[in-house]
């Protein structure tokens, strides 16, 4: 007969039956922003890192130590992503859902809602490591901000900043760890775990801050899974005698998917539940942009070194790349002049384009709140692409010659190609019908994007794919959409521009 051990005491101790451990490398795609809010010595924005590599045995990438994944980002974004595929995105999470299960919940004073009775809350059978990254040769990139006078189409006096960012290619190894009570559902929650960790290895839970400008997309791989009976005096004695740092056996295969890792060593009895990712599907459209540059682009980034030109391309990781920084920035200009024009009559143009770009407020009198950014572009990098030398002056204007001191070296990538990825979260009524103004004015070349758009640099040409409400539309540059596709586009901006009006800022 099989022996059973209930560890519950004194102290309230909850008896597990069982405890899941899952690892895997989870890879940068994209360059990440993870800070921690606070303005730093050298420049405004520095990323997280673990203690200096002099009292730790790590890989030496700088005298400030290796980047630091905590393990309340990487929940943050757990949590949210499975709320959005189980209740829908920038939905409310409901009580006593899922979520709750997964991740726990916070205690509810009687009073504080419906509730008739006091809510103590519960405890997160997940645990989440944090982790510190591996750049494996890179080193952590600085890049430069600035805010945009909307109405000048220039910098903002004041308003430069720069922040670090951690490469892509930089690979965090994860641990997460599922604690299964003794009356609880194993399968439910194994579900659950499946799908939250699915989402990262389709690169679904971007992490980081940033992310609707592209920044913090990764992906997992690897992936190792065990399983500790501890139901069982053997199950216990092998848990306790394990490695707590790397409680699994080196032995332990690894798989690309999550799943596979997992249902191997599912025991007889227990179904595991899967569960229905439509919440997120229909809540959000996509496009996929194919885009090709006429001349050069430029999305400036001083060069270092002698007999470097005065300005070149951004590099991330040593690439060329299209920060989504500036596409979005490039979009939200363009957003403003298209609703400036459409919604001029019915006064709410800024209130459009605030509700798709997010809106921060400056200064204490601001009467609104900031509202965060439902448009995510993504950051690519380009392809095909070589870098040309270009040399520039400056001319006076009285003399017609060149200005002493006034020579420029720029350095522009050129014939490159770029695939970008754009989702909107929870479209409201005409907001389709404005992302395709935006789109087609990307695609047919009339929306520049980087810098020296006065010379011709940044003009873009290309085709995009839009999934809305489980239809595929293709809009080309070159005029071969289908007769379909066309009503359906015109019907979505003709409801752009009759929406009623949008009173107090509110959508």
């Amino acid at each position: 007969m099989e022996e059973k051990y209930d560890i519950a005491g004194p102290g309230g101790v909850r008896a597990l039956k069982a405890r899941w451990l899952v690892t895997g490398d989870l890879c940068l795609t994209s360059a990440a922003h993870l800070g921690n809010g606070e303005p730093g010595d050298i420049v405004d924005m520095p990323i997280s890192r673990a203690v200096s590599l002099e009292t730790i045995d790590a890989e030496p990438v700088d005298a400030f130590g290796p980047p630091i994944l905590t393990g309340s980002s990487l929940t943050g974004g757990l949590r949210a992503y499975l709320t959005a595929v189980t209740t829908g995105v920038l939905r409310e999470e409901e009580k006593h859902s899922v979520v709750e299960a997964l991740f726990g919940s916070s205690p509810v004073s009687p009073g504080a809602d419906s509730a008739s009775f006091e809510d103590e809350g519960s405890q997160s059978p997940i645990i989440t490591f944090d982790s510190i990254g591996c750049l494996g040769g890179a080193m952590i990139e600085t890049r430069d901000g600035v805010r945009i006078d909307p109405g000048r189409g220039v910098a903002t006096e004041t308003a430069k900043f720069d922040y670090e960012v951690i490469p892509p290619g930089t690979v965090f190894p994860i641990r997460v760890d599922l604690l299964v009570d003794d009356g609880a559902d194993e399968g439910a929650l194994v579900g659950l775990l499946i799908c939250v960790l699915e989402g990262l290895q389709q690169g679904a839970v971007p992490i980081g801050a940033k992310k609707s400008k592209g920044l913090g997309a990764c992906r997992v791989q690897n992936c190792c899974a065990c399983r500790f009976d501890l139901k069982t005096r053997e199950g216990w004695l092998k848990w306790l005698m394990s490695d707590y740092t790397e409680p699994i056996d080196e032995g332990t295969p690894c798989y690309q998917s999550i799943r596979e890792a997992i249902e191997g060593l599912l025991p007889p009895g227990i179904n595991l539940s899967n569960f229905s990712k439509s919440g997120y599907a229909n809540d959000v459209v996509q496009v996929s942009l194919e885009l090709r540059f006429r001349g050069g682009l430029l999305v400036r980034k001083p060069q270092e070194g002698m007999g470097s030109a005065d300005v070149g391309h951004l590099r991330s990781a040593g690439k060329p790349v299209l920060p989504g920084t500036s596409l979005a920035g490039a979009l939200r200009a363009r957003a403003r002049r298209i609703a400036h024009i459409v919604r001029q009559e019915k006064g709410d143009a800024d209130i459009w384009v605030e509700r798709l770009f997010g809106f921060q407020a400056l200064g204490s009198g601001a009467k609104r709140s900031m509202s965060a950014a439902r448009i995510r572009v993504s950051e690519a990098f380009l392809q095909d692409a070589s870098r040309l030398r270009v040399t520039r002056i400056k001319i006076d204007r009285f003399t017609g010659g060149a200005m002493s001191g006034a020579l420029l070296e720029e350095e522009p990538e050129y014939g490159c190609k770029v695939d970008v990825n754009i989702e909107v979260f929870k479209p409201q009524p005409g907001e389709v019908g404005f992302l395709l103004l935006l789109i087609k004015d990307l695609i047919s070349g009339d929306l520049a994007v980087g810098g020296a758009g006065s010379v011709g640099r940044g003009v873009v040409m290309g085709k995009a794919k839009i999934n809305v409400n489980s239809r595929t539309i293709i809009l080309d540059c070159e005029g071969k959409t289908q007769p379909g596709d066309t009503k359906c586009l015109n019907r979505a901006v003709e409801e752009f521009w009759n929406e009623r009006p949008i009173s107090g800022g509110e959508g």
